[in-house]
C-alpha cells in the first residue's frame, strides 16, 4: 500500500518560518513610522554651514513626517534650527545631507525651475513681516501673486476680492497698505500666499510684529483655515502658547527635533 505524501512540517521547517517572521517583525519596527497622506518626510536632512572644527550645525540629521491637513508648530529659542527648517520644507534652502520629500518627490533632486513651480503653486508664505508692496492696494497685493501663473485679469481680481472677503476684509479691498492696521496687513499677507490654491501655508513667526490681541485675531484666522478649509499649516515661533491652537508641535533644540507631541 502507498506511503502518505510528506508534508513540510518538519521542526527545521518550523524553525526556518519562524526565524522569517521574526526577521520580518524587526524589519518592520525599524522601518520609518509612515502618516497616511504624507505631505513632507524628512530623511536624515542636515544643513551645516562653514566646514570642518567651525561648521555650524543648522539642522542635525532631522527626520519627521507630515500629513497632509495637519496644523503643525514648530516651537524652540532662537538658534534652535527652525527658520533653516522652514526654508528646506520651502525649497528656499537645500540640505546639505539627507533628503526632503514633498508629496513623495526628493525636492533636492529637482531642477531650479521645477523648484520655482512648486513654490508657486503648492507652497504659501507667511513672515513676521508683511511684506506687502505699498503703492498697490490690498487686492492688487493679491492679485500680483497669480501673475506668474498666467492667471487672467478678471479672475485674478474675483479671486483676491474672494480670498480677502474670507480672511475678513471684504470692506478693506481698495485700500493702501499704510491705511491698514498691522493685523490687517497680515491678513493681506495670509491672502497672497493661498492665491494660488497652496497645499501648505509656511508660517514664519506670524504673529511677532502684532500686540497680542491682534496676534490672536491671526491666530484664530489660521485655524479657521486649518479646520474649515483642510489646510495644511506649519508655523514656527518661540511663544510656547501658540502650540495650544495646534494639532502637532515639534519642539527643537540645538539643531534637532527633541519632542514630537499630538495636541489634539
Amino acid at each position: 500500500m502507498p506511503s502518505d505524501t510528506t508534508t513540510n512540517d518538519s521542526p527545521q521547517t518550523d524553525q526556518a518560518e519562524e526565524n522569517t517572521m521574526t526577521a520580518t517583525k524587526i524589519a518592520a519596527g525599524n522601518a520609518a513610522p509612515k502618516t497616511a497622506n504624507a505631505l513632507y518626510e524628512l530623511r536624515g536632512a542636515s544643513r551645516h554651514f562653514g566646514s570642518g572644527a567651525t561648521a555650524v550645525k543648522a539642522l542635525d540629521e532631522i527626520s519627521a513626517t507630515i500629513g497632509s491637513g495637519e496644523f503643525v508648530v514648530i516651537e524652540g529659542a532662537s538658534g534652535s534650527g527652525k527658520t533653516t527648517l522652514l526654508q528646506l520644507l520651502g525649497a528656499l534652502d537645500a540640505p546639505t545631507a539627507g533628503q526632503v520629500l514633498f508629496d513623495g518627490r526628493d525636492m533636492t533632486t529637482l531642477s531650479a525651475g521645477e523648484q520655482s513651480a512648486l513654490r508657486r503653486d503648492a507652497v504659501g508664505f507667511v513672515f513676521q513681516q508683511f511684506n506687502l508692496i505699498p503703492t498697490l492696494t490690498a487686492r492688487q497685493n493679491v492679485e500680483i501673486a497669480m501673475v506668474p501663473r498666467g492667471t487672467g485679469t478678471r479672475e485674478r481680481a474675483a479671486r483676491a476680492s474672494e480670498l480677502l472677503e474670507r480672511v475678513g476684509l471684504g470692506g478693506r479691498l481698495e485700500h493702501l497698505p499704510l491705511q491698514l492696521s498691522g493685523g490687517e496687513q497680515q491678513r493681506v499677507a495670509i491672502a497672497r500666499a493661498l492665491a494660488n490654491d497652496a497645499r501648505v501655508l509656511l508660517a514664519d513667526e506670524p504673529t511677532g510684529n502684532l500686540d497680542s490681541a491682534t496676534g490672536a485675531e491671526v491666530l484664530n484666522l489660521l485655524h479657521r483655515l486649518w479646520s474649515e478649509h483642510g489646510l495644511t499649516i506649519i508655523l514656527i515661533t518661540h511663544d510656547p502658547g501658540i502650540s495650544q491652537r495646534a494639532s502637532r508641535l515639534l519642539r527643537m533644540c540645538d539643531g534637532r527635533i527633541v519632542e514630537d507631541r499630538r495636541i489634539k
